[in-house]
């Protein structure tokens, strides 16, 4: 018989062994935390993905008995969508090698809301542009040019539904050639439509497109062949330039000797990213198995390279 201490040290010890494989199981968990607050029918909600067993998942988003999307095997942590309708909403999480930890989550949309003041950024790989027509094509698929537009008229003040990017590809729908959007002859039109001042000719000289910026004009350009973006803004020393991007696959996938940058508040220095997810609030789109729009920093003296169209407000 063990004696009252013999028999509480063990108790303790199996006290302690429960403990330990109670907090393992619960570190093993696989964990899906909701990164929107509020989340609205026609907004972005952005869903984070943890887990300590793996870095790979497999995934399956559902809006009631509607399969939305689905990724198989992915090393993405950042899922974001928008849904077009209110309801409940269901993300299954499966663990690369550890489908036993199967994660459920589900979460409400709420109906739409008025569109809230403050720069709204456009991913064109969103999801939500798939069925949304650009001429013979849709915005999803060859809309970069009409996203930098909006990004930029955005900038210059202009809001309302005639920005909208499903309106501008309906105006401008006859701008879109066999070999992408015609964006000079797309840019002169839509000067005249808003009211804004561009040139025929591109800027290509850093100390124009310096002074330029400085006043308050932003610039619509090829960054990549084939791709547009807009410039926005400038650094503090004039080297580098601010980007606005609907799709940075793209770029990242044709960008040559130099590299998308973020900057560190805390340096000051620009750090280079390897793949769009390491640029700030960028997601994976599992409904079309792409990334979402972003901003970030280039060098200027590439940007002045490949030839910059001017979108200046009038008395600028």
């Amino acid at each position: 018989m063990l004696s009252r201490g013999a028999f509480m040290k063990r108790g303790a010890l199996l006290f302690l062994l429960l403990f330990v494989l109670a907090a393992g199981t619960a570190a093993a968990e696989t964990k899906v935390v909701l990164g929107t607050e509020e989340p609205a029918a026609g907004k972005k909600v952005v869903l984070e993905i943890s887990s300590d067993r793996t870095d790979r998942f497999s995934y399956v988003l559902m809006h009631g008995s509607r399969t939305l999307g689905s990724a198989d095997d992915v090393e993405e942590a950042r899922l974001g969508f928008v849904p077009q309708e209110a309801g409940d909403y269901l993300l299954r999480v499966i663990p690369t090698g550890f489908e036993d930890e199967t994660a459920f989550f589900s979460f409400t949309v709420g109906p739409s809301r008025e569109e809230e003041d403050g720069f709204v950024l456009y991913g064109q790989k969103d999801g939500q542009w798939t069925t949304v027509a650009y001429g013979n094509s849709s915005l999803e698929y060859s809309g970069c040019a009409i996203f930098a537009l909006n990004h930029a008229l955005q900038r210059l003040g202009y809001s309302g539904e005639e920005i909208f990017p499903a309106e501008l590809a309906r105006r401008y729908k006859g701008f879109l050639g066999i070999n992408g959007t015609r964006n000079g002859a797309l840019i002169s039109r839509a000067a005249r439509d808003f009211g804004f001042v561009t040139k025929n000719t591109l800027y290509t000289t850093r100390g124009a497109i310096e002074r330029k910026l400085r006043e308050g004009a932003v610039f619509s350009f090829g960054i990549v062949d084939q791709h547009i973006a807009l410039i926005d803004g400038l650094s503090a020393d004039g080297t580098m330039c601010h980007v606005v991007d609907s799709a940075p696959s793209a770029t990242f996938r044709y960008l040559d000797g130099v590299s998308p940058s973020v900057l560190d508040p805390e340096t000051g220095a620009y750090l280079p990213a390897e793949k769009p997810t390491d640029l700030p609030g960028v997601c994976y789109c599992l409904q079309t198995h792409d990334y979402d729009g972003a901003e970030y920093w280039l060098p200027l003296a590439y940007a002045a390279r490949r030839g910059l169209r001017l979108i200046q407000p009038k008395g600028e």
